[in-house]
């Protein structure tokens, strides 16, 4: 899949909700930067997993790894773009040496 075209997602077998379920239980206790959201941490997956005890397998922490990776990019390229509107926005408005003052 490219980020650049994405094709709506796949949905997950239902046997596998659990999974977007514990991805989404924590993606809600991530920290952000002014960028955007941060990667989930190994720490913060180990913290979690022992504070529910929910044991993560390797093959479903890589599917959580893989699923923070695409949301992580697409937060960023969501952020990008309403940057660039604004950019593009404030490009339209007279510079301060061009606005009229009023004494």
């Amino acid at each position: 899949m490219s980020h650049l075209n994405p094709e709506p997602p796949e949905p997950l077998p239902e046997h596998l909700q659990y999974i977007l379920d514990w991805f989404w239980a924590l993606s809600r206790c991530r920290s952000y930067n002014g960028y955007g959201p941060n990667p989930l941490s190994m720490s913060e997956v180990e913290a979690w997993s022992s504070m529910t005890g929910n044991i993560l397998i390797p093959e479903e922490v890589i599917m959580i790894q893989r699923m923070d990776s695409e949301f992580v990019h697409n937060m960023y390229e969501r952020s990008r773009s309403s940057y660039e509107r604004k950019t593009e926005t404030k490009s339209d408005e007279p510079s301060p040496k061009n606005r009229k003052t009023f004494s």
